[in-house]
């Protein structure tokens, strides 16, 4: 298994995808000239938004929801005014970008302040019987904080206060100091440090006077000793911030950088270690100083007229003008500010909105001073003639930023749950330790859909965080770290790594913790469960790679590492399918031809909504250094959640030649059609590859080399087609594209073109290149709209001038292909013809079509068996507009076909021409009825016949049949029972007949279409089915039940006379089987023994419930009904209301 480090950032991650198949050579054309660029759209995500540039940092780990709307990122920018960067702030946060409502929010929020930080003062040295003293300081969020130490030297003593350390030491000894502060929250902050106590004296020379300094850089200021054996080493403690001492020459210099009189000790250290030292004073003056103040008048804050009295910020001293003046947050609608360079900044105006507001005025110099000014105003309505009164006051926090680094989030299907990882201890006050947690955030606890508001009454974040997974003593303390959270879409299950705390350090293992569903989707976590192993002959189990949480959170996948004796000696890696209703673990990895992967490791893992699809990096322990390669496994159609049938392995990152290439970090569509991954060779994309000045380490963490690492992405349904097919798939496409086009790169130096005859080849016009820099950790939305990833490319977005790295959205962008006229010749007024549309998808990606529209009526119609409506399509994926033309009067008709779709707001897509009423005379097959309306059944049980009928309308000439077949987005629940139509000719007049039966495999509406290809040119006629499954029902009486006790349990439109398995959370199952009327009805026995809890009956139908989440498709929610087991009562509890 390969190391975290080189997992992390830079992620390394592989899947698998193998057939040899793909081996067949396949070419690379350039863009041609004239070309357009590669379609699609790159937003840069992790920018900061309203604030200024100098808050950014470096932004990693993009998770992405299943809409695509939703990304979550770590970062070190300072994204929100909360994170205000207050004492030590080089760790990330977890922050979200919402497109939908076009903001960023910070998603860790601490609802404590964070532990007292204790200002490291270095190693101290005094000398017996001269008085010491040393001055601790500490930031503190809560308040004044008291103050204790341990180990002191003999003599001195702490003030509890104030934190001075004062005494006169009685023992020459090296002593190690510990103190301790603990604010008002009974949080600690603590440190060590050295005290070395001497006893040979060194003088060092007194400074007379007061030194003054303005903020600038100071004169040099020199000390002298004598005294000890000379040379000296100087040193100075609690000199002000900017200013240093040289060791060896014992001279002050810098600027000052904080203002206040501040006393430093200067000391200085003989070669025996013995020292002296002397204090220093400095009076540091502000550069600004900033005041509030109201201009005269009645009541401050009276609004007479419905206008505030004008509140004034002045700069009284310190600074140069001009001044910048900035306001961070909101504040009240009404309040505005005249901008202005003086030191004057007068916010005045006619507040319209009650509620409190909270913001902070910025005020900085042309020498750089700033000065920051919090303030908290409420408009509430006046008890006077309905006046409105402002109060002005400075802000109290109510949230703090998180106080340790958080990283790795994964996000739930809608966006509302986020999990991720972290150390920090004051997201809630029951964690008390810096262990690593992983935590799931709830952005909408109140389940009204709408996700990051304010606490009622508060300017705080109103978000919930669950811990997922701690483990403690009897006595409280920690015995894991959890680590690399994995959430499922509906946020029922969260997958983990589990990292030991004692024992061996690295051990690990995967768990999983069930998320319960309470009152307004509010989360509990539910036991703790341990993901199985498979055997390994003579091996045993040691460590774990992250897990990866299929969508339905069945299955969980992970990389083993498994040892024999000693793992120096025998070790081999596996990959591991958890399957956690059966509770069996499957080995699942292997290369072409299904042969076993061995002699190497596995980078980051990525599964399918159900499992059937799994992807991985492996690299292979050979010669030099390991080749990571992308591999993929399809597992075959699942059966009840398992997976019976042969699983198919191909190898996914290969070139534009077929061969082998390096690839990692892969990413599956929820769906499982779409892959992204990571490569760093060149030629495997659709766009022009470039190469860096130099080799140096790969983002693949592989080798050394001049490739730059690029996003890149493949159709895996597309593929294997043309793989059946024997022709090339065609190259990935490029996903981190440059944003200029057409591609212009410098000769030489990073990001020169590299294919070619030479490395210095430039593109063929109008090409797109990839981005100037490595990109990596790729995430795919649920139907492979978007792509999450990371870069340190500055040419991915045009506002991309940060310097850091960022984390990006792709979205694909594709079409549809021209489609010429539809030409229905001359048709006899009251006859019919049809004529059928091929639409086809140009461009990579999903593309949702929404439906067809005819202008220009009624001669022309839509035929009910339009295959495109409420479909989505892929490249090279058809589907058929058939069109009926039944002329109302003689002469040429036209109309138009227009086919719209996309992504809200749904926009025309495609306009096909219609033309009627001219040239040859037209006959042909018509099929009646059109369409066959089956109505609403039972789910999984067959209608009786129906029967279409195909004529030829002709007078003349014999009319050939050809193929029959289903078709449409519901073909498998309809059934074929007899045809006399397959490869006939018809003579004019003649019939034949098609018989037909539907069961559907699913709740509402469910279209089909009969497909009669007829004609010379084997047109296709198109015959609507129409029908739908009924919505069973399930009812426990009564509904609530003492352990012991039974419980009659019946349902509705359940599949006639076919077994359903009724399942309560923990028991055994019991199989009824429904009435010829899809009734059924049975009793459930509660053992005697269950716990009490709210539970939950479940009703599962072979081949149709999903046999975890229990639900049917195209109905909205489980076939479930609530059952509560309650001891001591048989009256239902008010749950909904408990807290």
């Amino acid at each position: 298994m390969l190391s975290r480090t080189a997992l992390s950032r830079v992620a390394f991650a592989v899947t698998v995808l193998s057939a040899t198949a793909l081996l067949a050579a396949f070419a690379l054309t350039p863009s041609p000239a004239g070309a357009v660029p590669i379609a699609g759209q790159t937003t840069r995500v992790s920018a900061a938004t309203g604030l200024p540039t100098d808050r950014e940092g470096s932004s990693y780990d993009g998770a992405i929801s299943e809409d695509g709307t939703q990304v979550a990122f770590m970062s070190y920018s300072h994204l929100d005014p909360l994170d205000s960067c207050v004492g030590d702030c080089n760790y990330p946060d977890v922050y979200l970008r919402d497109s939908r409502a076009n903001r960023t929010v910070l998603l860790t929020r601490g609802q404590l302040a964070p532990p007292p930080r204790v200002a490291y003062p270095g190693p101290q040295t005094s000398t017996v019987d001269q008085p010491a003293s040393l001055q601790l300081t500490v930031t503190s969020q809560a308040g004044p904080v008291t103050w204790a130490a341990d180990g002191l030297p003999t003599g001195l003593t702490i003030d509890k206060d104030t934190g001075l350390i004062s005494g006169t030491p009685t023992a020459p000894a090296t002593y190690d100091v510990k103190v301790t502060a603990t604010d008002r929250n009974s949080r600690r902050g603590d440190l060590t440090f050295e005290w070395v106590v001497r006893d040979v004296p060194v003088t060092v020379h007194e400074h007379s006077g007061l030194i003054k300094v303005v903020g600038y850089r100071i004169a040099d200021v020199t000390n002298s000793a004598t005294g000890g054996h000379p040379p000296y080493r100087w040193s100075a403690t609690n000199m002000p911030p900017g200013l240093t001492i040289d060791p060896a020459t014992g001279t002050m210099s810098g600027t000052p950088s904080q203002v206040g009189v501040t006393d430093s000790v200067v000391t200085a250290t003989d070669t025996t270690g013995a020292s002296g030292n002397t204090t220093v004073r400095w009076d540091i003056v502000p550069r600004l100083l900033v005041i509030h103040e109201s201009r005269p008048g009645p009541d401050l804050g009276d609004i007479r007229d419905h206008a505030v009295n004008p509140e004034r910020l002045r700069v009284v001293s310190g600074g140069e003008a001009p001044f910048t003046w900035t306001i961070v947050g909101t504040p009240p609608p009404g309040i505005t500010y005249t901008p202005t360079t003086g030191p004057e900044l007068e916010l005045r105006g006619t507040p319209t909105t009650l509620g409190t507001f909270r913001f902070r005025v910025d005020v900085r110099s042309a020498d750089l001073g700033e000065a920051h000014f919090p303030l908290n105003w409420t408009i509430v309505g006046s008890t006077v003639s309905g006046e409105t009164r402002l109060r002005a006051e400075a802000a109290d926090p109510e949230e703090w930023r998180a106080d340790g680094e958080s990283e790795l989030p994964s996000v739930s299907g809608t966006g509302r749950y986020v999990a991720f990882q972290t150390d920090a201890t004051n997201l809630v006050r029951e964690d008390s330790d810096n262990m690593n947690d992983v935590v799931i955030v709830d952005r909408d606890p109140d389940g009204d859909g709408v996700f990051d508001e304010p606490r009622p009454g508060s300017t705080a974040m109103d978000y919930r965080y669950l811990y997922a997974g701690q483990v403690r003593t009897s006595e409280g303390s920690r015995t894991n770290a959890t680590e690399s959270p994995s959430l499922n879409a509906d946020a029922t299950a969260v997958a983990w790594r589990d990292r030991t705390l004692h024992g061996d350090p690295d051990y690990s293992r995967v768990r999983i913790t069930p998320l319960v569903h309470g009152e307004n989707g509010q989360l509990t976590a539910g036991p703790i469960e341990d993901a199985a192993f498979p055997a390994l002959a003579g091996m045993h189990p040691v460590s774990t790679g992250d897990p990866a949480i299929s969508a339905d959170g069945r299955h969980v996948v992970f990389a083993a590492l498994y040892c024999g004796t000693s793992c120096g000696a025998t070790q081999r890696e596996i990959l591991v399918d958890h399957d956690r209703v059966t509770g069996t673990a499957t080995r699942i990895d292997a290369g072409d031809g299904g042969k076993p992967l061995a002699e190497g490791g596995f980078g980051k893992v990525a599964v399918s909504r159900t499992g059937q699809m799994v992807a991985f990096a492996y690299a292979r322990r050979v010669t030099g250094e390991p080749a990571t390669q992308v591999y993929v496994v399809d597992r075959g159609t699942p059966t009840g959640g398992t997976f019976p049938g042969p699983a198919t392995y191909w190898l996914a990152s290969r070139d534009a030649t077929g061969a082998p290439a390096a690839g990692a970090e892969p990413t599956l569509s929820t769906d499982g059609r779409y892959l992204a991954f990571v490569t760093d060779d060149r030629g495997v994309h659709n766009g022009w590859d470039r190469y860096l000045s130099s080799e140096r380490s790969s983002c693949l963490h592989t080798r050394y080399t001049a490739n730059i690492c690029q996003v890149v992405a493949r159709d895996l349904i597309r593929d294997r087609a043309h793989v059946k097919a024997g022709t090339p798939v065609g190259p990935a496409e490029l996903v981190s594209a440059s944003h200029t086009f057409p591609c212009v790169v410098p000769t030489g130096g990073t990001g020169t073109p590299s294919r070619g005859p030479t490395p210095a080849t430039p593109p063929p016009p109008n090409s797109t290149c990839g981005g100037n820099e490595h990109s990596n950790a790729p995430a795919l939305s649920g139907d492979g709209r978007f792509v999450a990833f990371g870069s340190t490319a500055d040419d991915l977005a045009p506002d991309d001038v940060n310097g850091y790295a960022d984390v990006f959205t792709r979205e694909f962008m594709p079409g549809l292909k021209k489609v010429d006229p539809l030409v229905f010749g001359t048709v006899d007024v009251g006859d019919k013809a049809t004529e059928t549309a091929t639409v086809t998808v140009e461009g990579f990606g999903p593309l949702p079509i929404s439906k067809a529209d005819i202008a220009k009526g009624p001669d022309f119609t839509l035929d009910p068996a339009d295959t495109c409506a409420g479909t989505v399509r892929h490249e090279e994926d058809p589907c058929l507009v058939p069109v009926r033309f039944t002329p109302t009067a003689k002469g040429e008709r036209t109309g138009t076909v227009t086919v719209t779709g996309g992504r809200a707001p749904v926009k025309g897509l495609l306009d096909i021409g219609l033309v009627g009423g001219t040239g040859p005379a037209r006959h042909n097959a018509i099929a009646q009825p059109d369409p066959v309306a089956f109505g609403d059944r039972l789910l999984i049980t067959p209608s009786g016949p129906a029967t279409v009928t195909v004529t030829n309308q002709g007078t003349r000439d014999p009319e050939k049949i050809g193929a029959v077949a289903l078709d449409g987005q519901f073909a498998a629940d309809y059934a074929i029972t007899r045809n006399l139509c397959q490869d006939v000719v018809l003579a004019p007049g003649a019939s034949c007949t098609v018989a037909l039966t539907h069961a559907p495999h699913g709740v509402g509406q469910r279209p089909g279409s009969l497909r009669i290809v007829h004609g010379p040119l084997d047109t296709p006629l198109l015959v609507g089915l129409t029908g739908g499954g009924k919505a069973p029902t399930l009812r426990a009486n009564p509904a609530v039940v003492r352990p012991g006790g039974t419980t009659s349990v019946q349902g509705t439109n359940f599949p006639a006379s076919r077994p359903v398995t009724v399942v309560l959370a923990g028991l055994a199952p019991v199989t009824v089987t429904a009435d010829a009327d899809g009734n059924l009805a049975t009793t459930y026995l509660v053992l005697p023994k269950t716990p009490a809890l709210p539970r939950t009956l479940a009703a599962v139908i072979p081949g149709v419930s999903d046999p975890v989440a229990f639900t049917v498709p195209g109905l909205a929610t489980p076939v479930t009904a609530p059952l509560l087991v309650e001891a001591g009562t048989l009256q239902e509890s008010d749950f909904h209301r408990r807290r």
